[in-house]
């Protein structure tokens, strides 16, 4: 790993090697509260050291539309808090913490990787492994030592003990495995080729054994259209979509009962949820009820009456920050993949680009904001688009980094 940073000072190996251990937590800490906990000695701590040694030219965030887009959001979210119904400073101080904390990995993550395409790919293999090593421990774990049975709804320790969330963060994985391949197929060596082969068909098996069924569907359709866009051959294209057409044909006809059943569960009150949200949004339309509210809903459905869990980040937007709120959600997301398709043609970018498309899918139907909590979903919506802002401010000829004596870089595609 410190290959690549072979020239960089100590302080830069160490924040580099923190931050990676880090993101491999979301698949390999144990509990949420020990991830939290390293997130305060690591990426706080580094980011609290940039602060104060002036190592960061914050002139140069303002290169990126993307940026300004998520800080007039996460802004937006802050003085809102100003008015939401959380009780006491302490309250309040939670809400304000979780900005402060998007802020904090932004620039510790834009100041380590520097634009270098060499060190993010660091990154990502370190998330590939990690995943990898998490999925055998899940598997054994929960079908092993618990003895779970195949029809239950499979998830993980730590970040991914909810399917959902498991779902989540090995969907992103099997789609970026998956764009990796058709894009450097021709470049990789075949143990790796098939190394990653066989890696993203047990992403694909992961995310179909939590039964999380909308991040089933938008990691299929995305793979569809992730195959449809690359740069391979028709020969291929064809050749893939025929085979993948056929093993989930097979697979749909074998488990064409136990789908049926699994199907039977409806929209999980997810209608009934919304319609009580949006009923409370409209009393503070436009800017809200604050960031961090807990806006519990009434509904003659006794199921979910009382709920103040959103069950979609733009619903979250909305009655939090209002109108406001969720047209800035909605301008942020337009603005990364605006940006991102300026940039299409650099490799890492049309990767970032595929898993923040994945993590807006997501959003439609399950998360409680894009900002209010440090969760899986949290990590494959904001590191995708840091990612992409990042290459947005390298194409403008400047860097993040005040210790940059002149624009320099390792590559960029």
């Amino acid at each position: 790993m410190l290959n690549r940073l072979k020239n960089a000072p100590a302080y830069e190996k160490t924040i580099f090697v923190l931050m990676n251990i880090w993101l491999a937590g979301y698949f390999l800490s144990p509990t949420n509260k020990q991830h939290y906990q390293f997130f305060i000695l690591s990426i706080v701590l580094s980011a609290f050291w940039l602060i104060f040694t002036q190592k960061i030219n914050y002139r140069s965030l303002l290169k990126s539309k993307v940026i300004i887009s998520a800080l007039l959001y996460a802004l937006l979210f802050l003085i809102s808090i100003a008015w939401s119904n959380d009780l006491g400073f302490s309250e309040k101080f939670k809400d304000i913490k979780t900005f402060l904390y998007l802020i904090f990995f932004a620039l510790v993550f834009l100041y380590v990787i520097n634009s270098q395409s060499a060190r993010l790919t660091t990154v990502i293999n370190i998330l590939i492994i990690s995943a990898v090593i998490s999925l055998c421990i899940n598997v054994y774990l929960f079908y092993g030592v618990n003895a779970e049975p195949i029809s239950a709804r499979f998830s993980g320790m730590g970040r991914l003990w909810n399917p959902l969330w498991a779902a989540a963060m090995y969907g992103a994985m099997a789609l970026a495995i998956l764009a990796i391949l058709l894009d450097k197929f021709n470049q990789l060596k075949p143990i790796f080729r098939s190394f990653l082969i066989l890696v993203f068909i047990l992403m694909v098996g992961a995310v179909v054994l939590t039964q999380s069924r909308t991040p089933i569907a938008a990691m299929l359709l995305l793979a569809l259209f992730t195959v449809i866009m690359s740069q391979q051959s028709l020969k291929m294209k064809v050749s893939v979509l025929l085979t993948s057409g056929i093993i989930g044909l097979m697979a749909l006809l074998y488990f064409l009962p136990f789908i049926q059943e699994h199907m039977a569960r409806g929209q999980s009150y997810r209608l009934d949820l919304w319609f009580g949200f949006i009923e409370r949004a409209t009393e503070h339309l436009i800017l809200g009820h604050g960031g961090g509210s807990n806006v519990p809903i009434s509904s003659l459905v006794e199921e979910v009456d009382g709920w103040y869990h959103y069950h979609s980040t733009y619903i979250a937007s909305l009655v939090e920050m209002g109108l406001a709120g969720l047209f800035l959600h909605l301008l942020l997301i337009v603005t990364t993949l605006s940006a991102a398709w300026k940039m299409r043609d650099i490799f890492i970018v049309k990767v970032a680009a595929i898993v923040f498309i994945y993590t807006c899918i997501l959003g439609i139907t399950f998360g409680h904001g894009i900002l209010t909590r440090m969760n899986s979903q949290w990590l494959i919506f904001w590191m995708p688009l840091v990612v992409i802002a990042m290459y947005e401010i390298h194409n403008n000829n400047v860097s993040v980094r005040n210790d940059s004596l002149e624009f320099q870089s390792e590559g960029s595609s």
